[in-house]
């Protein structure tokens, strides 16, 4: 999942990118000026989140972790 905003608007919106069809939504987005928004540190991963998201979260936010880390090593690392 990925969240975007129009400049001109507050509310952000999310789109899944898991597919192709996705990917290329994405892209179009960016394309026709919406703005990504990355997770902010108060986001903070849960077990509710996808494995990749926490990846992603962390390394966003430069957190070191290894890649055969479970879900459970991931957070423990917060």
């Amino acid at each position: 999942m990925r969240n975007f905003k129009w400049p001109n608007e507050e509310e952000s919106f999310q789109v899944d990118d898991s597919t192709n069809m996705g990917k290329k939504t994405c892209a179009d987005l960016l394309v026709s000026g919406a703005v990504e928004v990355k997770a902010l540190k108060k986001d903070k991963p849960t077990m509710a989140w996808k494995i990749n998201d926490i990846r992603e979260w962390m390394s966003d936010n430069d957190v070191d972790f290894n890649r055969g880390d479970s879900k459970k090593e991931l957070l423990a690392l917060l």
